[in-house]
C-alpha cells in the first residue's frame, strides 16, 4: 500500500450479485465526513438510520437510501463505517 493510499476510505459492495430486494454499500476509513456530505448532503447521527437522498456530483437526485453511520469512540476513534442501503437496481452501486 502507498502511502499516499493509506487514508484512502474502502468501499465494498456488500450485497451478494443477482436479483433482490435491497442492495448495500460499505463504506469504512477515517475521512467519511467527505463522503457523507457529498453523497446525501445532510449531516447523520451515529448508530440512527436516516432515509436520504443520493445526490450525483451535480445535486441532481438519484434515488432514496438508508444510511447508518457507526463511529467507535471507545476502541479506535478513527475507524469510521458507513452503511448504505438502497432498492436493489443493477446500476446504483456503479454510480458511486
Amino acid at each position: 500500500m502507498l502511502l499516499s493510499e493509506k487514508n484512502q476510505p474502502i468501499i465494498a459492495i456488500s450485497t451478494a450479485q443477482g436479483v433482490g430486494a435491497v442492495g448495500v454499500i460499505r463504506i469504512s476509513g477515517s475521512t467519511l465526513n467527505h463522503f457523507i456530505c457529498v453523497l446525501l448532503s445532510k449531516p447523520l447521527i451515529p448508530r440512527v438510520a436516516t432515509l436520504s437522498i443520493l445526490r450525483d456530483k451535480e445535486g441532481n437526485a438519484i434515488d432514496q437510501l438508508v444510511a447508518i453511520y457507526f463511529k467507535e469512540e471507545e476502541k479506535k476513534p478513527d475507524d469510521l463505517l458507513l452503511d448504505l442501503s438502497f432498492p436493489a437496481k443493477p446500476d446504483l452501486p456503479l454510480l458511486l
